[in-house]
């Protein structure tokens, strides 16, 4: 294959890797702009930061017992919640402790490693 052969087959690769390349981009650029048009968007439910029960319950046309019942569920959920986050709060906490006396060799402030 002679020198001027090779570099028409290149010219011609370069050609068809340019022409796929702006045709991708203008792929791209089309229908960033035609999408936010006609895509459907629902109805965004405004959720209120207070009185969750009185929205759940409006919302989903709940009894009087259906909603005693998720309340009673939903006190039971937030007493087990909390005892978690504060047992992950006390885990980071003794992470830390762990990580600043592991990696940074400066006093601990607990006794749960030394064992004390």
């Amino acid at each position: 294959m002679n020198y001027f052969k090779k570099n028409k087959i290149l010219i011609w690769i370069i050609i068809i890797l340019l022409a796929t390349n702006i045709a991708t981009i203008t792929t791209i650029i089309y229908h960033s702009y035609t999408d936010d048009y006609n895509t459907y968007k629902p109805e965004k439910i405004r959720i209120p930061d207070y009185k969750l029960g009185r929205f759940i319950r409006d919302e989903l046309d709940l009894t009087k017992e259906q909603h005693e019942q998720f309340r009673s569920f939903r006190k039971d959920f937030h007493i087990e919640a909390s005892k978690i986050a504060k047992q992950l709060k006390t885990k980071i906490y003794l992470l830390k402790t762990l990580i600043r006396y592991v990696c940074m060799k400066l006093p601990m402030k607990s006794d749960y490693f030394t064992g004390n």
